[in-house]
């Protein structure tokens, strides 16, 4: 619908919208700011694809799919907050985010895809909740500046986690259990 609309600089989607479809922004390389309603149940893939100069995003509770690489290659996004709804991390949602600095994956996420947060070189911090059973490969690699892991279940918990391979720089990182988010 949108995509690459440069000169687009901000946008109010209407309560009357439920989906946000793939590639509806995709290379709306002026984009700073969105403002998702509560209508919204889905972001489908790709649809903020290198929009490159969104620093935020919230998405609300009533949001369940967030897809792939949706938000990828979105280098000044530097504050996501993720709503409740959200169970799957898809396979490249914020690749590339080079902005972003930390992250709470909300209670209920159960999945992490395949190069999730590959290449989001200032990232930090992330807090992961026990629900997750399954981190995929690559997930956190090139992840350069990567630290800490706030995790809201036991070190046994954390033991029984499926964790692909290349991801070496979570696996490092200094890790406080049963964090309270």
């Amino acid at each position: 619908a949108f995509s690459g609309c440069r000169s687009l600089t901000s946008i109010t989607i209407p309560d009357s919208v439920t989906s946000i479809g793939e590639w509806t922004f995709y290379n709306c390389s002026s984009l700073t700011s969105v403002t998702i309603p509560d209508s919204v149940t889905g972001i489908e893939k790709y649809a903020f694809y290198k929009c490159s100069a969104l620093t935020s995003i919230i998405i609300s509770d009533n949001v369940t799919e967030i897809g792939q690489a949706a938000f990828s290659q979105c280098g000044s996004l530097s504050s996501v907050k993720l709503g409740s709804g959200i169970t799957t991390i898809m396979d490249h949602t914020f690749e590339d985010c080079d902005a972003l600095e930390s992250i709470e994956l909300p209670d209920g996420v159960t999945y992490i895809g395949q190069g999730a947060f590959s290449g989001c070189g200032e990232l930090k911090s992330i807090l992961i909740p026990e629900s997750v059973i399954s981190i995929a490969n690559e997930a956190f690699i090139l992840c350069s500046k990567f630290e800490t892991v706030y995790y809201t279940g036991s070190t046994e918990k954390w033991e029984e986690i499926s964790i692909g391979d290349f991801n070496e720089n979570l696996t490092s990182a200094t890790f406080y259990f049963n964090h309270l988010n």
